[in-house]
């Protein structure tokens, strides 16, 4: 007799769950031909199938080719929020020791700063990294992800045109920090989000991890370019790293266009 939803498995049942899982066959099944490799084979009974099997059989187990170009915009393009998030996260310790931003923004002896302005200047980051994480997943919902992403990208720009437009007023580095963190927070969701829901199973966890390798290469690439700039005279000291972390949104968010919701 077939089963009807919502009743529990009969012992029988079971048996057949635990064939299949295990390599085994059913009696009923004995006869039949093997599903070629990647089919999913859900057992039927009387033309209905069983809703608890068909969840646990009804699984695409074929090899999925790593070298698709889907899968290495994936890597490559969406993982770029993570090498936003570590770039402007790791350019700032180098501009608080460059001799021209020091010059700038400091409010003591020296020139240096005083632990309140330089936390502040730093800190606003993450309050605006942790707003924009928020919002963003309810606000993806809404108008789909890759709207949402290049919007994030968009607002990170601004935060950066904010601080590099400075000439004198330290606050002005502050909140620009901040609406870029808006942005970092942003992506630093929606990144991982769009990369667990559109990548293939099989290689859904290495895609994700590319989030966390790309906020170290971000922070590492920061660094290099804070070393190679530090000895160069006036604002371009601090400027042109700066400026260098508009090419990383846009990249993304051209990118993203070309990759399906």
């Amino acid at each position: 007799m077939p089963q009807i939803v919502g009743m529990p498995m009969s012992f029988v049942d079971w048996i057949d769950t635990y064939r299949v899982f295990h390599g085994g066959k059913s009696k009923k099944e004995s006869g039949n031909a093997a599903a070629p490799s990647g089919e999913t084979t859900p057992r039927q009974e009387g033309g209905i199938s069983d809703p608890t099997f068909a969840e646990k059989a009804e699984v695409d187990n074929s090899k999925v080719r790593l070298l698709r170009p889907r899968i290495f915009a994936m890597a490559l393009i969406v993982s770029i929020g993570g090498l936003i998030f570590g770039y402007d996260t790791g350019q700032i310790s180098g501009f608080l020791e460059m001799d021209d931003f020091l010059t700038r923004f400091g409010n003591e002896p020296g020139p240096a700063f005083s632990n309140v302005r330089s936390g502040t200047i730093v800190g606003l980051l993450s309050i605006g990294t942790l707003i924009g994480a928020i919002g963003s997943a309810p606000i993806a919902d809404i108008f789909g992800r890759r709207v949402c992403i290049v919007t994030w990208c968009i607002v990170f720009c601004v935060g950066v045109i904010v601080q590099i437009s400075t000439e004198q007023h330290w606050y002005q580095i502050a909140i620009g920090r901040w609406v870029a963190g808006l942005g970092v927070g942003g992506l630093s969701v929606l990144t991982p989000m769009y990369q667990s829901e559109t990548a293939p199973r099989q290689v859904r966890g290495a895609l994700v991890s590319c989030y966390q390798l790309f906020i170290t290469a971000g922070i590492w690439l920061a660094y290099m370019i804070n070393f190679g700039s530090h000895t160069m005279a006036g604002a371009s000291q601090w400027k042109l790293p700066m400026g260098i972390g508009f090419i990383f949104p846009a990249i993304m968010a051209t990118g993203i266009c070309f990759l399906r919701e």
